[in-house]
């Protein structure tokens, strides 16, 4: 009898086991039912916008979201399915983009526009340009440049 018993606590404590892993995870959402990694994205995003000419660390981007750094990551990953850094990275580069097309920055370099938005390393900078939009930072910007007329020769 003991055989048995034993034999029928052991599938009940085997099906509890099964069914507790198999089942769907549970949201944890806190502060009253918000999306906390929603929110925790949204305030970094904030403050991303404010300071994005600025270095902007990882720890301070953090703070500013009120949250602690591996929270962050995962927020990030969840919501946009990048990292802190490479949203940053991207926004800059949308933002040197727009410079180097609008008429007002025509007379401008492509250093000193990435330089504007704490960019220094140029190579870097071009290569994930090309993969962003297709083409180089000189080629954005070559387009905005009105083209030189041949200056017409006289006969001598």
């Amino acid at each position: 009898r003991d055989g048995i018993r034993d034999t029928s606590i052991g599938q009940v404590l085997l099906r509890a086991l099964i069914a507790h892993l198999g089942r769907a995870p549970r949201v944890r959402n806190r502060a009253g039912g918000t999306d906390v990694p929603a929110m925790v994205v949204r305030r970094a995003r904030a403050y991303i916008l404010e300071h994005l000419a600025e270095p902007i660390c990882p720890d301070t981007l953090a703070q500013a979201a009120h949250t602690s750094r591996r929270t962050l990551f995962r927020a990030f990953a969840e919501i946009l399915d990048d990292s802190p850094q490479i949203h940053v990275m991207r926004l800059r580069l949308h933002r040197i983009r727009h410079d180097l097309a609008s008429d007002e920055e025509r007379a401008s370099t492509v250093a000193l526009i990435a330089n504007q938005w704490g960019i220094s390393e140029l190579g870097r900078m071009a290569r994930r340009y090309r993969d962003l939009f297709g083409e180089f930072p000189s080629d954005t910007l070559a387009k905005q440049r009105p083209r030189a007329r041949p200056v017409p020769r006289s006969p001598p």
